[in-house]
């Protein structure tokens, strides 16, 4: 697992590198889609996607929302957009 240095908010590249240990075509355009879809949480800065780090922790090493983080969620996510995107 790679230490994201405690910073709260991670780019989407450092997010997949977490998520999937590569970055890549395939795991390039997961993170995206996860983005616009509202899977994963984000904030837009002009053309830039920051992840909250803590939300980085509610995967599994699939990938997949971990099953007891599930059930505890609101069910939804939100994407917050700041700036000009």
């Amino acid at each position: 697992v790679m230490d994201l240095d405690l910073k709260p908010l991670v780019d989407a590249k450092t997010a997949a590198l977490y998520l999937w240990g590569e970055w890549n075509a395939t795991t390039r355009k997961r993170i995206y889609r996860w983005i616009h879809d509202g899977k994963i949480n984000s904030i837009q800065d002009g053309r830039k996607y920051w992840i909250p780090r803590g939300d980085l922790i509610k995967f599994d090493t699939t990938g997949l929302p971990d099953a007891g983080e599930a059930e505890h969620s609101g069910g939804g996510t939100s994407l917050f957009t700041i700036g000009n995107g």
